[in-house]
């Protein structure tokens, strides 16, 4: 299992090297249906009432946690996604190659089952290395994303960025 979430009720894995993705009833302990990506997912985030799904492409895919119908999808010419986090309005996803894209699903309420309701809001350089570790705080912290590269170096977003112009907040 490279990738695991909770939403719905049941519990999301992806294996390694594979493009589907399976929910998992505990309580039954059986797998009670897969959704499929386009390419090997490498990393699974619970958001709102749906699963999103990186995958090796750079793509991202977003499941309804109950109907298991995509009801996103960004294409994408960014590295493997390594991982996706939620900073409370958006989901920012972090790559191999040490860029970040920041997405958010449509305000429509009426989803339907299209693929054009999944949003890339930016996509920058944020790492001269592949991110190792990412922290949102939300407890008594302004809405910050940390980022940890495998040289060591160590980024502070703004979580409400693209939204506002102060992209990064501290670099060491």
């Amino acid at each position: 299992v490279v990738a695991i979430a909770v939403s719905g009720g049941l519990v999301w894995t992806a294996t390694f090297g594979q493009v589907s993705v399976c929910a998992w009833d505990m309580d039954a302990r059986e797998c009670v249906n897969s959704v499929h990506c386009t390419f090997r997912v490498t990393s699974l985030l619970a958001y709102g009432k749906e699963v999103w799904a990186g995958q090796g492409d750079g793509a991202i895919s977003a499941f309804d946690s109950k109907t298991f119908a995509q009801v996103g999808n960004i294409v994408s010419n960014a590295s493997e996604v390594k991982c996706l986090v939620d900073t409370g309005r958006r989901v920012w996803s972090m790559h191999a190659n040490g860029t970040i894209r920041v997405c958010q699903m449509s305000a429509d309420s009426e989803w339907g089952q299209t693929s054009d309701l999944l949003s890339l809001l930016a996509s920058f350089p944020a790492q001269n290395s592949l991110v190792h570790a990412v922290v949102v705080p939300k407890d008594g912290f302004e809405p910050r994303v940390w980022t940890v590269s495998s040289v060591g170096s160590i980024r502070v977003w703004n979580a409400s960025f693209p939204d506002t112009r102060d992209q990064m907040v501290k670099k060491r």
